[in-house]
């Protein structure tokens, strides 16, 4: 991959899917992006989850609750699960992209954020700015 200069850095850049496939649903864009979660129910003890560095640096940008929604930070007894996490975590070069754009064969819209992308393109206010 080519060096990306500062001008490209000051740009927001969104992957978009038009999906055709009428099984795909935004839980599976989720569990592609940012990982699958697991739930422990009952009485069963939560595990210890370790937040990585770069979940704390997400949260501390205004992040959090995005992540807890994602339960990315553990919720309501769900998180996510260590080895199955998502592309956002597991391609660096996830890092360039602002968020990801999916338009389902129902034509319903969903955009999910990346946390994780690159501090110039980075706002968690993002998903205030698209009228979707």
């Amino acid at each position: 991959m080519e060096e990306w200069t500062a001008e490209h850095l000051r740009r927001c850049y969104f992957i978009g899917i038009d999906c055709e496939q009428a099984h795909v649903h935004q839980d599976d864009v989720d569990i592609a992006l940012v990982g699958m979660t697991v739930t422990q129910w009952g009485d069963l003890p939560m595990p210890k989850v370790e937040l990585g560095d770069e979940v704390r640096l997400a949260a501390a940008k205004g992040w959090k609750r995005f992540l807890e929604e994602k339960h990315v930070i553990p919720s309501s007894r769900t998180y996510l699960d260590p080895s199955k996490k998502g592309v956002f975590f597991t391609d660096s070069d996830t890092r360039n992209v602002s968020g990801v754009l999916v338009r389902f064969k129902n034509a319903s819209v969903y955009f999910l954020p990346n946390p994780f992308a690159y501090d110039q393109i980075n706002d968690p206010r993002i998903v205030s700015y698209l009228n979707l």
